[in-house]
């Protein structure tokens, strides 16, 4: 089934309201994609210092944490769920980080100035996303000249193309999942069509914890992968 990016997003504000305290259990203990992870976050630059940074979908603001620790000027996490925002500030005030931003929002349509950020990382909110290109657009919009992207999500081998852009059912551990079907060209010459640089692409191919959900209509007909990419705005 296909649904419009409006619908999108309600259904990952009901999706992280519900279950934002399991997956932030499992990020802690390691169960999601920590190859992936580990691998991105040595390209993210080990020193931010004087960078604004965007996180989308940054939830409990774990990421947004690292960049202060790296030293950046500013970190805007925005998410659109009040249970993993209400982590966030709780993560700001225990820990005195007066740089960072919490904001309720869409991360596809920011309302953020054009060109105003270094960095963006999206760092597995592309799943809840139907719409790939009103986000990667928005990203464009708004980094600055030779800003970097930095993406952690998954990708789909699919014998069915029309299922690409579809629903998907899928598990993390214990915990069901709802997201979209993107494949790996398709994030690639999107990314190529609105003039960001690939600057680096790495694919997992068994990815930690996540698998289709045996009661998934076309489970025989989908692989998941994960893959880790900086993009870069020409």
């Amino acid at each position: 089934m296909k649904i419009t990016q409006a619908e999108a997003t309600k259904l990952a504000r009901k999706l992280y309201n519900r279950i934002g305290r399991a997956h932030e259990k499992i990020r802690d203990e390691g169960k999601i994609d920590s190859e992936v992870l580990d691998k991105l976050l040595k390209f993210l630059p080990k020193n931010l210092s004087g960078k604004t940074i965007f996180d989308a979908g940054g939830g409990s603001g774990y990421f947004s944490h690292l960049a202060l620790q790296r030293g950046a000027k500013r970190v805007i996490c925005m998410d659109i769920s009040d249970f993993m925002l209400n982590l966030a500030k709780k993560r700001k005030k225990m820990f005195n980080l007066t740089n960072l931003e919490v904001k309720k929002g869409d991360f596809t349509k920011t309302k953020l100035p054009a060109n105003s950020i270094d960095i963006i990382l999206s760092i597995y909110s592309l799943p809840q996303v139907s719409d790939l290109h009103t986000v990667f657009k928005e990203f464009y919009r708004i980094l600055k000249p030779r800003g970097s992207l930095f993406v952690a999500s998954d990708y789909y081998e699919i014998k069915n193309k029309n299922l690409i852009g579809q629903t998907v059912q899928y598990n993390l551990g214990k915990i069901k999942l709802t997201g979209f079907m993107h494949t790996k060209p398709e994030i690639q010459q999107l990314a190529h069509s609105l003039n960001f640089f690939q600057k680096k692409f790495f694919v997992v191919k068994k990815p930690t914890g996540l698998k289709i959900d045996k009661n998934f209509k076309w489970k025989k007909s989908v692989k998941i992968h994960s893959f880790g990419a900086e993009f870069a705005k020409n």
